[in-house]
């Protein structure tokens, strides 16, 4: 492993997941000529989820399904109100 502010003198080939702005956010060893991320969205009333592929940006796959707390209200404070009415009832959710 190298340390702080040393080099390496061999060959070397890695990929690099670079966050706008030029921040490096993972290495992997070796060329990945694919790399894929997931994207989810918790809503109030709607969980979604997105493949991505991170080197063009494009959606390959996409899913969704109801929240199931929405059986406790379709909002946030109709959930707040359910969970301060019925004592003990904040794992349910």
């Amino acid at each position: 492993a190298l340390r702080a502010g040393e080099t390496y003198g061999g060959e070397f080939k890695a990929t690099v997941a670079v966050r706008q702005g030029g921040e490096a956010i993972a290495v992997w060893p070796g060329f990945k000529d694919r790399v894929y991320g997931i994207a989810v969205d918790v809503g109030t009333t709607t969980i979604a989820g997105h493949l991505c592929a991170l080197d063009t940006g494009e959606v390959l796959a996409s899913s969704g399904m109801m929240n199931p707390q929405i059986r406790f209200g379709e909002d946030l404070m109709s959930r707040v109100s359910y969970v301060q009415q019925n004592e003990g009832s904040a794992p349910d959710l």
